[in-house]
């Protein structure tokens, strides 16, 4: 038998596109002499999410004819695969004769298996003391409520770390003199669902790196120009919606479909976004101390494999990788939080959206927990509205309002 244990999802997209090369299952389904397959990587459900598609069959869990699972993420279910074999004694060969595929949720009523408890037990305990030890301390709250409409703690931290590291790395070499730039995402904001975000204060243990940056990635560095640079924030801008100022219609600021983790936020440079523009023309400013960037200047810019590698689809960057390190980016945090001690991770705000007034009332959707990140941090120009039938809690931004707040509490900062 032969049966693809494949980290990718499903997609009916050109084989060409992105979101095939990365959920290739529909394609790999049509390899002759595959028996079974096994995804993950899409967190998504089959049998299940995929329904009136050509050659997929929800109902028996299977793909132009094979058995799949896709069993979601986090372990919410348990796949099972069923085979109706029959062997040929003329040739040696086993046949499938038929197969089905399905999913078994996985609740508090599953009984834990007591051999697999005890095999794992010791190093469960080995590991909750591992995650609970503490590296430092801070003040500040690490969140990403409100990450993808404005400068946050959480990719702040990440930056500063991945600049740090950078600055010891390269120092003495024969890039030394180039400005290093960090790239990094807010990794945990809502993907799976109103209560996914980051929240950190306080003690900063092991684990609550892995709530800053959930992903095992490693270090890459690129070398880009000015121009390279600002082709990447206006990969990264597919993040926003386009908003019509003179609709009087409520609209989402954020475009939800587009993966958090495809929004860099790129440290060392000053830029500005324009969301009343189409996509692909929405940066309208970008600067290095001062000076607008262009083709002339060159960088480092530190972020991870998964981008290095192709990830995310955007421009130059896997062309340039001068440094591609087995080093954990959670590893590089960790190491800079223990060096620091008590870090201190408030926005510089070096990225804004261009405020507008608008005609109807902009929104955005985040953790109802957000409500009292505003309150403590007297943050304007974001107002509550409501908790949806989905649990999300849907915020009005005045982006007016909330330029001045940001400006203001920059001002603060310098005092």
């Amino acid at each position: 038998l032969v049966i693809a244990v494949a980290h990718t999802g499903i997609s009916t997209d050109e084989i060409t596109s992105y979101d095939a090369q990365e959920n290739a299952a529909y394609y790999l389904a049509q390899i002759e002499g595959i028996d079974a397959m096994i995804l993950g990587h899409q967190h998504s459900h089959f049998p299940g999410d995929f329904a009136d598609i050509e050659s997929i069959d929800n109902d028996k869990g299977l793909i132009f004819g094979v058995p799949t699972v896709l069993p979601g993420s986090w372990g919410s279910h348990l796949g099972v695969i069923s085979l109706d074999l029959a062997y040929d004694w003329n040739t040696g060969e086993w046949e499938v004769l038929d197969g089905s595929a399905a999913l078994v949720p996985v609740d508090a009523d599953v009984e834990t298996h007591p051999l697999l408890a005890e095999l794992v037990w010791p190093k469960h305990e080995a590991t909750i003391e591992y995650v609970r030890t503490p590296i430092g301390w801070t003040d500040t709250e690490i969140t990403s409520y409100f990450s993808r409409i404005m400068d946050n703690p959480v990719t702040q931290i990440i930056n500063e770390a991945q600049m740090w590291w950078a600055e010891r790395e390269f120092a003495g070499s024969e890039y030394e003199w180039l400005p290093i730039l960090s790239a990094a995402a807010p990794f945990i904001a809502g993907r799976q669902g109103p209560s996914y975000f980051t929240q950190v204060q306080g003690d900063i243990s092991i684990g609550s790196i892995t709530d800053i940056y959930i992903y095992p990635n490693t270090v890459y560095v690129a070398k880009l120009n000015g121009e390279q640079i600002k082709d990447w924030l206006e990969a990264a801008a597919s993040n926003f919606n386009q908003i019509d100022p003179l609709s009087t219609e409520p609209q989402h600021i954020v475009n939800y479909d587009f993966r958090e983790y495809n929004f860099d936020v790129i440290e060392g440079i000053d830029y500005v976004y324009d969301i009343t523009r189409p996509a692909g023309q929405r940066l309208i400013s970008a600067t290095f101390e001062g000076n607008p960037l262009d083709e002339s200047m060159e960088f480092l810019v530190v972020t991870n494999n998964y981008r290095g590698s192709g990830g995310g689809n955007f421009p130059h960057v896997a062309d340039n990788v001068i440094l591609a390190t087995t080093e954990i980016n959670r590893e590089a945090i960790i190491k800079y939080i223990q060096y620091i001690g008590e870090v201190d991770p408030v926005p510089t705000n070096n990225w804004k959206i261009l405020p507008i007034d608008t005609t109807g009332p902009l929104l955005y959707r985040s953790s109802p927990e957000g409500v009292g990140y505003i309150e403590r941090n007297a943050i304007r120009g974001i107002d509550f509205l409501e908790v949806d039938e989905a649990g999300w809690g849907v915020y009005k931004v005045d982006l007016v309002e909330l330029a001045e707040y940001i400006e203001e509490a920059a001002l603060q900062e310098v005092n």
